[in-house]
């Protein structure tokens, strides 16, 4: 298991005050933020498209 940085721990204790109730992966390392869950579908759907994409592309070879 993996331990947390002192920024991971800081962050824990003090987050950063902000609107944001979802989140999604972007798989590449970054998150896709949402205020509202309308937003977070479209960053779900965004990142089942973009998984689907890398699927078929991998089968091709």
């Amino acid at each position: 298991m993996a331990n947390p940085g002192l920024e991971a721990l800081l962050a824990v204790v003090k987050p950063a005050e902000t609107d944001f109730l979802y989140f999604v992966s972007r798989n590449d390392g970054t998150h896709a933020f949402s205020v509202s869950y309308r937003e977070h579908e479209e960053a779900v759907t965004q990142y089942q498209r973009r998984r689907r994409s890398r699927q078929r592309a991998a089968q091709k070879r």
